[in-house]
């Protein structure tokens, strides 16, 4: 609505007005609105910091789920994307992107089944993080307010010891003095209580000493009431 000031005989807008933007079209409300110029600029000021640090970036796209916006990041100077789950990764190794880190718990190989065909039907690469964390190890420092130091203990195939000190949704996070663990490297834990991860797990595998395995379930799994 266009106000005119009889005195002046120039029109004023309505200050009401000037919080309101055009539509593209006639989309109901509510509709996601993204500021080209300061995206960009938030893209650019993100690959300056990992570029400063000699850092290589793989940015999370569970943050906007765009092929557009992955792009204009690749441009930048990311080095592939990280996705949060087997169907976004399907979406985008379509969509062109090449090289993916799949930041999703394995827990079931078929899961990932249809991701990986397609990888390989496209020449894509995908890597993969299995982890456990606060899905899978309890909230609980130590059994009945013991109160430990962190979740568990890590070590690694030279018997190298490690403190999971925090956790957060899929990742856990180590303590290291000298030497960090290689990434993608096997790690056993043992966690401060083993009746939550029981709880949280449908199977188990029992390790004999003579080196062999057999799976067993869990069979109380679930049972929470």
């Amino acid at each position: 609505m266009m106000v005119f000031d009889l005195f002046m005989q120039e029109p004023r807008i309505d200050m009401n007005q000037r919080w309101q933007r055009p539509l593209l079209d006639e989309s109901l409300t509510p509709y996601i609105e993204i500021d080209a110029a300061r995206l960009e600029k938030n893209l650019q000021t993100m690959q300056e910091k990992a570029s400063r640090a000699s850092v290589t970036l793989r940015p999370h796209i569970k943050t906007h789920k765009s092929l557009y916006i992955a792009r204009r990041q690749r441009a930048l100077g990311a080095r592939g994307i990280t996705v949060s789950k087997p169907s976004e990764g399907e979406v985008f190794i379509r969509g062109g992107e090449r090289d993916e880190l799949l930041a999703y718990p394995v827990i079931r190989a078929e899961s990932i089944a249809s991701l990986l065909r397609l990888a390989a039907q496209h020449q894509a690469k995908v890597t993969l993080i299995v982890d456990a964390s606060s899905k899978m190890l309890s909230s609980d420092k130590g059994p009945h307010g013991t109160n430990a130091s962190g979740f568990g203990v890590a070590v690694d195939e030279n018997d190298v010891c490690y403190e999971v000190s925090r956790l957060s949704k899929e990742h856990g996070f180590m303590l290291w003095q000298e030497n960090a663990p290689h990434v993608c490297s096997l790690l056993r834990i043992y966690p401060n209580r083993s009746c939550a991860v029981m709880a949280q797990s449908d199977s188990y595998v029992l390790h004999h000493a003579d080196g062999q395995a057999e799976i067993q379930p869990v069979d109380a799994c679930g049972r929470f009431i």
